[in-house]
């Protein structure tokens, strides 16, 4: 049976079976695995023969288990995408419809690249945001580990000559002094108060709508940002999905999940609802967090049939602009970061030395 490009697709995921995988594969393994099957599929190799050159050359522990399984289930009958649908740690629902939209359209080897390039546009935000946060997260940590050494193992040397003084020690110093009795006395709850801050923090930043996410967004550097990453991460996703074929409305659902925004997933009910009514995309998409602009070449695109090149220009341009920003967030930083550890330093030692210049000037 031919499929008919004027009759629309209806993506439907497959039922939960009982029995998931628990595989999980990093995403860097994961796009070049796709990129691979992607090169193989478009040199006319067929899809069980692609599987076994990646499998003869498959290392690791997870990797040899997801290829025997996938041969395994294509052997008896079901299709690439149904097979994937057995992993959800490793496929997501937004991989699932390309592929399974490229099965229906007799254009795998396209949709197989297009995840890939999803993939990787994925990880190149990813790196952004490490870039921009791994910097303050590490003079953060060796502060602390200063602040702790100072009141752990230096403000105690201090504590006995100020009390032995008989003098008023001054307010700051009093605050130094409590402040290392409480750490030495409950040093060994510190392990335990860290890690279930981290437990929950995690949770709360994976939550699609946690306050915690909220908040972020509202942030003015951060979660201007962070919304920039989304739109670009929207448009590119909703531009793979109109490319493979997929109907507006499921691209735009998936956009919208894929995004990772909590501004994205309140607006997509109002989305399809507005696509459903026959407004035109572009009308659609008014009340979206994207540019003016943005909105411009959505309608340019659709009024022209070449939406899907528009929403990756938009892409493009809104990738860009979040590169110049991450430069000159991490170029303001630096000098702001450097600013912060050496003020708590200067607080601890000012702290310890103030007593100590009182007696000097008492005794002089």
């Amino acid at each position: 049976m031919q499929w008919n490009p004027d009759t629309p697709l209806t993506v439907t995921m497959p039922e939960t079976t009982p029995n998931r995988s628990r595989i999980r594969l990093p995403v860097e393994e994961l796009t070049r695995w796709l990129e691979q099957l992607a090169t193989l599929l478009s040199a006319g190799i067929s899809l069980p023969d692609c599987l076994q050159a990646q499998l003869r050359a498959a290392t690791g522990k997870h990797w040899p288990r997801l290829l025997t399984h996938l041969q395994e289930q294509l052997a008896m009958g079901l299709s690439l995408s149904e097979a994937m649908a057995e992993h959800p740690r490793v496929f997501d629902p937004f991989a699932l419809a390309l592929i399974r939209t490229g099965e229906r359209t007799g254009r795998l080897e396209l949709a197989v690249q297009r995840l890939a390039d999803s993939l990787e546009a994925r990880l190149r935000m990813r790196r952004q945001l490490q870039q921009i946060m791994t910097y303050p997260l590490v003079v953060l940590v060796v502060s602390l580990l200063i602040s702790g050494f100072l009141l752990g193992f230096v403000v105690p040397q201090f504590a006995g000559l100020f009390r032995d003084s008989g003098s008023q020690l001054p307010w700051l110093t009093e605050q130094l002094l409590h402040a290392s009795d409480l750490l030495r006395s409950h040093w060994q709850w510190l392990p335990l108060a860290v890690v279930p801050v981290f437990f929950v923090l995690r949770a709360a930043l994976r939550a699609d709508h946690a306050p915690l996410r909220r908040a972020l967004a509202r942030l003015p550097v951060l979660g201007t940002l962070w919304r920039q990453m989304a739109a670009a991460r929207w448009a590119t996703t909703l531009s793979l999905t109109t490319r493979v074929g997929l109907p507006i409305l499921e691209g735009l659902s998936l956009a919208a999940d894929n995004a990772g925004h909590p501004v994205f997933s309140q607006h997509r009910a109002a989305w399809l609802e507005g696509v459903r009514s026959g407004r035109r995309l572009a009308e659609v998409l008014a009340e979206a967090p994207l540019p003016p602009w943005a909105l411009q070449m959505i309608a340019a695109g659709q009024e022209s049939g070449a939406l899907d090149r528009m929403l990756e220009r938009c892409a493009e341009i809104l990738n860009d602009e979040v590169e110049r920003r991450v430069k000159r967030l991490q170029t303001l930083l630096e000098p702001a970061v450097m600013l912060i550890i050496g003020a708590v330093v200067g607080v601890l030692l000012l702290a310890m030395y103030m007593p100590i210049f009182r007696l000097a000037s008492t005794f002089g």
